[in-house]
């Protein structure tokens, strides 16, 4: 499914292990290029198994999500998180990221076109 979405490889899927081969987390993070600002990257997902959280796998993550972004020219690491995941935001911030800007995302469902 990642090869359909990400044709281009402008994207990340990294996976950290345990010894035994269990996945313990996963990142995905995307380049982002705009007419408007630099080239960034956003973090899609970060998502830390329940008994692996507290351990640095996420720190870890991050780290390697932002190598990957700057071996690309990126300048900035972007991350949206819902406004609810407190614990989410002392993580971040504790990783040296800042609150930009507080937004609202704004969705529309589309009807299929006939015979799609």
């Amino acid at each position: 499914r990642m090869g359909d979405l990400y044709p281009l490889n402008a994207f990340a899927l990294l996976v950290a292990v345990a010894e035994a081969g269990m996945p313990l987390g996963w990142i995905q993070v995307e380049e982002r290029d705009t007419l408007v600002a630099p080239a960034a990257a956003q973090v899609m997902a970060l998502v830390v198994g329940d008994g692996a959280r507290n351990a640095g796998i996420g720190a870890a993550l991050l780290d390697a999500a932002e190598t990957w972004a700057a071996d690309r020219g990126c300048s900035t690491v972007l991350v949206a998180t819902r406004v609810t995941r407190r614990d989410a935001h002392r993580f971040y911030r504790g990783r040296r990221y800042r609150l930009n800007k507080p937004s609202h995302i704004f969705e529309k469902a589309l009807a299929r076109p006939a015979g799609g």
